[in-house]
């Protein structure tokens, strides 16, 4: 015995009787909360100096009583967790499927534009189905819970969505302002713009809210173009361009 070193051991690690004679190989002190310390040979505990007490088989039944029990306790007390957090878990999915019931997002991209100009309805819902009308125009369809649609309003136009779902029914509604369509404008240059007579230049321009740009005594031309000119006399020449409105 002398040859096993003093130490603390873990009772469920070690034998505690001797295969072959029985006798104790564990000593124990008990603490005063009623809990054991166990170490590997006789002696006297390390702080107390009390001495130890080789252990018997009523202690070893004590002992496995108390580590099922404590084992038991363990168990319940995870059940009793893992119930208590899956109850949450379904209570939380609960209230974020009401949740994601009653969202309802609906806006339009731009909410004002130019006559001849688009804009794009755009909505997100929790719903099954998506309803959409101009107000006081007609319904435009019936859509997915999530979408786009794309309008060219002519005056300014509401719009209404009813998103229809577990929720029941939710409807949220925009309005399209339309604006007048600007003057047209026009940029130009003359490249070279001093030539001799008998030389030609080119004129080239971008015209904006123009469907396209007269060239006086030359025709009609993309709004972005250009045209080549050779001037029949000496002196400034003067070319008129003239952009025509883009039509609502």
């Amino acid at each position: 015995m002398e040859s096993v070193p003093f130490r603390k051991v873990d009772p469920s690690a070690v034998d505690w009787f001797d295969p072959n004679t029985g006798d104790p190989q564990v000593w124990y002190y008990q603490l005063p909360n009623g809990e054991f310390e166990f170490y590997s040979r006789p002696g006297f505990h390390p702080f107390t100096k009390d001495p130890l007490k080789p252990v018997t088989k009523n202690l070893y039944q004590t002992w496995l009583s108390r580590m099922k029990q404590r084992a038991e306790l363990e168990a319940a007390q995870k059940a009793e967790l893992a119930a208590a957090e899956a109850a949450q878990a379904s209570e939380k999915a609960a209230a974020d499927a009401a949740r994601e019931a009653q969202r309802l997002e609906f806006y339009a991209e731009p909410q004002s534009i130019h006559a001849g100009e688009k804009a794009m309805l755009r909505w997100n819902t929790g719903a099954t189905s998506v309803r959409i009308q101009a107000v006081g125009s007609g319904e435009l369809g019936t859509f997915a819970r999530e979408g786009t649609h794309e309008i060219m309003p002519t005056s300014d136009t509401s719009y209404e969505l009813t998103a229809t779902g577990p929720a029941g029914e939710k409807t949220a509604r925009i309005t399209v302002t339309v604006l007048p369509t600007p003057p047209p404008t026009i940029t130009t240059s003359v490249n070279p713009q001093r030539i001799r007579l008998g030389e030609d230049c080119r004129i080239a321009w971008s015209a904006t809210n123009a469907t396209n740009v007269r060239f006086e005594g030359g025709g009609d031309y993309a709004p972005s173009s250009s045209a080549t000119v050779k001037p029949s006399h000496v002196g400034p020449v003067r070319y008129v361009l003239n952009p025509e409105l883009r039509k609502g």
